[in-house]
């Protein structure tokens, strides 16, 4: 099939699946804050890097409290439930981007629950944990996600063969799975993946709120492109991510940023279901409605994640119940950027056509690449280690 470019006022058509959204009261989900090096200073607005800018007036804790309440009224229903912290100093982190070639294949392969010595608890949720650990036998510090599982011996063996397909994914923009085994007297399944020094979107764009600033429009082109970039890839795989959002995204010590928690097995979301309660307030409505969904469904979820970094908040009104979010996001326009920010016009197009109601309209990832926004943001260079260093306040 021959892929259109994406004009402006034109969204194109895209790819296919099924989910049915759980009403399951959703679980709390707590997150620590980052450690005393990385607490952000209260320094002026103009203080802030070029790629931090200042942020309009308005009412940082009550975005805060808005952005707590909904995370602990909502909970999503498939892999990536943890959201990342910030993380403690650039002194304890360890390089990981030539992670596949550091790692062999085989080491990967008899990866044991024994051979792991636990770091820092990075995240926290009702049916598991994110720790930073390190491998003694070869040194290589990682990010351990524990999850209960099934007791079945059978769905153990198949969802570690699923997730082994993982270790074939290689790409800049995806975090590099290196193996997964079964603890705790075969209760839970460790999936062993790439230690992203700089944390997630989430806790970035919040640590830059606290300091009354936002994120630049160069640094969201970034993130949009290097989205987009892993989202095709996965796609090229026969993966659809499903759960993009600001908890989903990392970002390395080098700046690089990449996607995490993709390639969820059939069996392994089945396995959770009894764990992980709710619905995932970033879903497409066609995903929300339960009717078929295709790759274009994760470009939904991509302008809402960037619309909150952009923002510094949750895009839909706060005071809804999780029973009205469903319905206003399935019913009501979509969110558009708020004019306090001088936002391009690119910028606001690329968030249109990310947010069309229908998907059969919406494009896909590929076809997104060439909106004005994603080609202007590609000729620029951006010094995104620079900028997660500032967002940290790392010294060497």
């Amino acid at each position: 099939m021959t892929s259109t470019p994406v004009s402006r006022g034109k969204p194109l058509p895209t790819g296919a699946g099924r989910l049915k959204v759980r009403t399951n009261a959703p679980t709390r989900l707590e997150i620590p804050s980052p450690g005393n090096s990385l607490t952000p200073s209260t320094s002026a607005p103009s203080s802030l890097s070029p790629l931090i800018l200042p942020a309009p007036n308005s009412s940082s804790s009550a975005v805060s409290e808005q952005a707590e309440r909904l995370t602990s009224e909502l909970m999503i229903a498939a892999f990536g439930k943890l959201s990342i912290s910030g993380k403690k100093s650039e002194g304890e982190v360890s390089e990981v981007s030539n992670a596949v070639n550091e790692f062999e294949e085989d080491e990967a392969t008899s990866l044991k629950a024994e051979e792991f010595q636990d770091l820092d608890r990075l995240g926290e949720g009702a049916g598991g944990t994110v720790t930073k650990v390190c491998h003694i036998p070869t040194g290589k510090i990682m990010a351990k996600k524990k999850i209960n599982v099934d007791p079945n011996q059978h769905v153990h063996r198949q969802i570690l063969r699923e997730l082994e397909f993982l270790r074939t994914c290689h790409s800049p923009h995806i975090v590099t799975y290196y193996g997964a085994f079964l603890e705790d007297e075969r209760s839970s399944i460790g999936i062993c993946m790439e230690y992203c020094e700089g944390g997630s979107l989430d806790a970035i764009y919040k640590c830059v709120s606290r300091r009354k600033g936002r994120i630049g429009e160069s640094v969201l082109g970034k993130i949009g492109e290097a989205v987009l970039n892993g989202l095709v890839y996965l796609h090229s795989h026969k993966i659809i991510h499903r759960d993009i959002k600001p908890s989903n995204i990392l970002v390395t010590k080098k700046g690089v940023i990449k996607i995490c928690d993709f390639g969820v097995s059939g069996n392994l979301e089945a396995s959770l279901a009894q764990t992980f309660l709710g619905t995932s307030y970033y879903m497409a409505p066609e995903r929300i409605q339960g009717r078929q969904y295709r790759v274009s469904a994760d470009v939904w979820s991509l302008g809402l994640t960037i619309m909150e970094v952009a923002e510094n908040k949750f895009p839909y009104p706060s005071v809804l119940s999780p029973i009205e979010l469903v319905a206003h996001i399935t019913k009501m326009d979509p969110p558009q950027l708020s004019n306090d920010c001088d936002w391009t016009s690119d910028l606001r197009d690329f968030l249109r056509v990310c947010l069309e109601k229908d998907g059969e309209k919406r494009p896909t990832p590929k076809q997104m690449l060439d909106h004005p926004f994603i080609q202007r943001s590609a000729a620029k260079h951006v010094n995104l280690e620079r900028w997660i260093r500032q967002v940290w306040e790392w010294t060497d």
